[in-house]
């Protein structure tokens, strides 16, 4: 890997032939000076090397031994780290072996919070680990989100009712819905995520539908 500014190597490794293969390449050091000058940020360059005794079909890149027609075309994934992730570990850091007179505020545990107005909350799942999905390369985590809180009567416009859940929550409050409970708090507006999954031999970018929860509301 070169930096296209300077034209000199930042990293570099050697390959040995043979099976699908990922190979990292550290770039914080670049990517610090680019941050402190970006007019120097000419981005990056790789360059695959051989020796003479190596022809041009040595360096196609197959996902297995039995790929048949047009070979594989390598995968560059480029993982970053957020401002506010680089903070917390500084921060944390520095705490290490210091009392702190200020202690961080819990997160209010999920019965308090589905006591309050239905809305949505936080919730990450591990596609790998969680749903099992070892076919997922990328992400190998996401925010779904869940519904959660009451759907009291009466029911405002922060909670998107609709007019039969508003009068499901008005015969539950005077104690005449016969049986049929009060409104629920669930999902009214979702989208889908995208993931790069490697299936039969070659890595593919597919889009799953519903997986994000966008908008809650009682129903």
């Amino acid at each position: 890997m070169f930096d296209q500014f300077d034209c000199k190597p930042v990293y570099s490794v050697k390959i040995q032939g043979g099976g699908l293969k990922s190979i990292s390449f550290p770039a914080h050091s670049l990517v610090k000076r680019w941050i402190s000058s970006p007019h120097l940020n000419h981005g990056v360059y790789i360059s695959l090397q051989g020796d003479q005794a190596m022809d041009e079909a040595s360096f196609r890149v197959i996902f297995n031994d039995t790929s048949t027609g047009e070979y594989g075309r390598p995968l560059l994934l480029v993982r970053t780290q957020s401002k506010t992730e680089e903070e917390d570990t500084s921060f944390s850091q520095k705490r290490q072996g210091k009392k702190s007179l200020m202690s961080p505020k819990p997160r209010p545990p999920r019965s308090i919070q589905d006591q309050l107005p239905c809305s949505r909350h936080p919730m990450r799942v591990e596609l790998r680990k969680t749903l099992r999905w070892k076919h997922v390369v990328i992400p190998q985590f996401y925010e779904a989100y869940r519904c959660a809180g009451a759907c009291r009567f009466p029911l405002g416009t922060n909670v998107n009712p609709t007019d039969h859940a508003i009068i499901r929550a008005t015969l539950f409050s005077a104690g005449k819905d016969k049986g049929t409970g009060k409104p629920c708090c669930v999902p009214v507006k979702l989208r889908g995520i995208s993931a790069i999954e490697y299936r039969n031999g070659e890595f593919q970018m597919l889009y799953h539908d519903d997986m994000v929860v966008q908008q809650c509301g009682c129903r």
